[in-house]
């Protein structure tokens, strides 16, 4: 049986009153904003005489636990009772609940896990008469206290009464204004209703009454970020570091989860250079400018704080080892260049010399990569070259390093896919793999040997390699490469059906790469087979994806040119044009490459490759011409055509990067 509370006459619904929750967007100042400082401020002016009247119940206000912790541990009924309560709103059946609740509270007056329960339930139910009625019976049994009024202002605001909310969490306040927590419980129960800017306006009347001016200082700041305020939000949280500078890493990651808000970054640039100017000695503060300005991808200015945190810190070049590596990622080259300049220069006997060492080949190897060097070109390669020479000098230099199988894996790498010298790779990876017990280094180092076998054209080799990592690793990542690897000799060496299950029997949850891969290769094989039993397209299309992974680049386009004379119309001709895009990339025929990519959409709308024909032809405008404004017009089609493409995470950093290279 349902109870029944009575309302007071003077804060009762008046009749033909909405009930509806109020509009207002979350989070943002509102008229009702103001309107509640004035209100607050008045009952602050009335404090004094307030305190005046009988004693009322104002302990430590508890918590209102969402949960059953607070229920006596031996009383199981009401424990499941509650239980129950919860799994029938989950399910949708909220009038239930509110019986089940309603007579379990009848039976637990007293109980504060019981009455949020049931307060809950008719808030979810819009029943806000019988919440109203429900916190004005707790009041008129426990009397007045801050927690329950300003409960009572939240279940009115959930009705639509924003006024009366508003004058009764003033009431609230009033109750014991002296208090810092009677601050806290109110703004805590309007920052729930999303009232960001009022919850903040409870703090800071609190502490002007209190005349208490660090009070409340984390709170504000939260949220002042929250309410989209973030210049101020900035300014309090750089006023904590002032005093306590420790706690930079919790406010960098307090700031961070709102950096993608429009107009944050500014607000928080504008309230940390204002920091600066004023105390530039400051670490911390150069700290935050240093964050700030990689979050606005301003590097020069990020190594400049850098520096300065360095020098202000004596951190031994650790901060700027982290910028450095920060600066790499993001393809900023120059700086991260710059400051491994000061590591070597000023830190030349410490521990962070042979990373950076080995980060300087790193960048070397980037420029190349950007730079679109390639042998098959038959030009020079002088920043490969030097990739090259300074992994392997690092090799002989710190053979103990940690980092020493990683130079040895990327000099293999060099050798295996730029230099496409497999007998160098080969030479390199068994040195690798004698040198390290990591399964995960063997592994890849096996993988990669199946690779030079492939280069070499030996596929039983090739093939017994990356069984071996599939018999040994059996899941993961490495062992998923292996079967896509296996796969793809099925298919070079024309046994379509069991590449087709090798490639079924893969894991679509694994590394995008490689189940894009596999992807791919499924609906090559599935959906090209024919017209004549003996798939013959499919086997010279196979045979010529092998000559190109060899590096056999002009054979590959022969064998890709008899295809296409033979069948022009053959479901296999979009992906004959991407191959021999590729083909002609890798021999510097870029120009032909971008014009095979321009017939893809134009000949085969419906292609599945739409979306790397995009992307490739981005790559070879960024690094073989060039020509940033056709690679971020490229980048950009893919995005806005192709939003759900696994190349778009990708296509969005190379975005970043080329808009940043174009603004500097």
């Amino acid at each position: 049986m349902a109870l029944q509370y009575r309302v007071p006459s003077a804060v009762g619904r008046r009749a033909g009153e909405d009930s509806r929750p109020s509009r207002l967007p979350s989070g943002r100042p509102s008229q009702s904003s103001v309107r509640f400082a004035a209100c607050l401020a008045l009952a602050l002016l009335a404090a004094p005489v307030l305190a005046q009247d009988p004693p009322l119940s104002l302990e430590d206000e508890p918590a209102l636990e969402k949960g059953v912790a607070g229920v006596a541990r031996g009383d199981r009924s009401v424990r499941e009772t509650l239980d129950l309560a919860r799994r029938l709103s989950e399910a949708g059946q909220t009038d239930q609940a509110v019986n089940l609740l309603e007579d379990l509270y009848a039976a637990e007056p007293r109980s504060l896990p019981v009455f949020t329960r049931l307060l809950d339930a008719y808030e979810t139910a819009r029943r806000f008469d019988d919440a109203l009625a429900l916190v004005d019976a707790r009041l008129e049994t426990d009397g007045a206290s801050v927690r329950l009024y300003t409960q009572r202002g939240v279940s009115l605001y959930k009705a639509g009464r924003l006024e009366e909310a508003e004058a009764t969490w003033a009431e609230a306040v009033q109750l014991a204004p002296h208090l810092e927590q009677t601050y806290r419980t109110v703004s805590n129960g309007i920052g729930g209703l999303r009232l960001f800017s009022e919850a903040a306006a409870v703090l800071a009347q609190g502490r002007d009454h209190l005349g208490r001016e660090d009070l409340f200082q984390l709170e504000l700041a939260h949220l002042y970020g929250l309410g989209g305020e973030y210049r101020q939000s900035a300014a309090l949280y750089l006023s904590l570091l002032s005093t306590e500078p420790e706690h930079v890493r919790t406010v960098q990651g307090r700031l961070a989860r709102l950096a993608e808000s429009a107009g944050a970054l500014d607000g928080f640039d504008a309230a940390i250079r204002e920091a600066v100017a004023t105390d530039p000695f400051n670490a911390a503060f150069r700290q935050m400018e240093a964050w700030v300005a990689l979050e606005r991808e301003e590097y020069g200015r990020a190594l400049d704080a850098t520096r300065a945190v360095d020098r202000l810190d004596g951190r031994d070049g650790v901060a700027i080892y982290r910028f450095a590596e920060a600066a790499l990622a993001a393809d900023a080259l120059d700086e991260a260049d710059a400051a491994l300049d000061v590591i070597l220069d000023r830190y030349a006997d410490g521990p962070l010399v042979a990373p950076a060492l080995l980060h300087r080949a790193r960048i070397a190897e980037a420029r190349a990569r950007l730079a679109g060097e390639s042998t098959a070109s038959g030009l020079p390669t002088p920043l490969f070259d030097r990739a090259r020479d300074a992994y392997a000098r690092f090799a002989e230099d710190f053979p103990g390093h940690p980092d020493a199988t990683a130079a040895l894996r990327n000099l293999a790498d060099l050798y295996l896919h730029v230099y496409r010298q497999p007998d160098e790779a080969e030479a390199t990876l068994t040195r690798l793999m004698a040198s390290s017990f990591d399964p995960q280094v063997l592994g890849q180092a096996q993988l990669d040997l199946g690779v030079v076998a492939l280069q070499r054209g030996d596929l039983f080799d090739a093939r017994d390699q990356f069984q071996s990592v599939e018999d040994r690793v059996r899941i993961g990542p490495l062992a998923e490469q292996a079967r896509y690897e296996l796969a793809l000799i099925d298919f070079y060496e024309g046994f379509l059906y069991s590449a087709l299950a090798r490639a079924e029997a893969m894991d679509d949850n694994t590394a995008a790469d490689v189940a894009n891969d596999a992807v791919s290769l499924r609906l090559t094989l599935d959906e090209n087979a024919g017209p004549d039993s003996t798939n013959a397209a499919l086997r010279q299309y196979g045979r010529a994806a092998l000559l190109h992974r060899r590096g056999l680049h002009t054979d590959a386009l022969a064998t890709l040119d008899s295809l296409a004379a033979d069948d022009p119309q053959h479901p296999l001709a979009d992906e004959v044009l991407v191959l021999r895009a590729h083909a002609l990339r890798d021999l510097g025929r870029y120009e032909e490459a971008l014009a095979a990519l321009e017939r893809i959409p134009q000949e085969h709308p419906r292609s599945y490759f739409l979306d790397r024909a995009l992307f490739l032809s981005a790559e070879i405008h960024e690094h073989r011409l060039a020509d940033p404004a056709a690679a971020l017009d490229a980048y950009g089609r893919l995005l806005d055509q192709y939003p759900g493409s696994l190349l778009a995470p990708r296509a969005r950093e190379r975005l970043r990067a080329l808009r940043e290279t174009v603004r500097t």
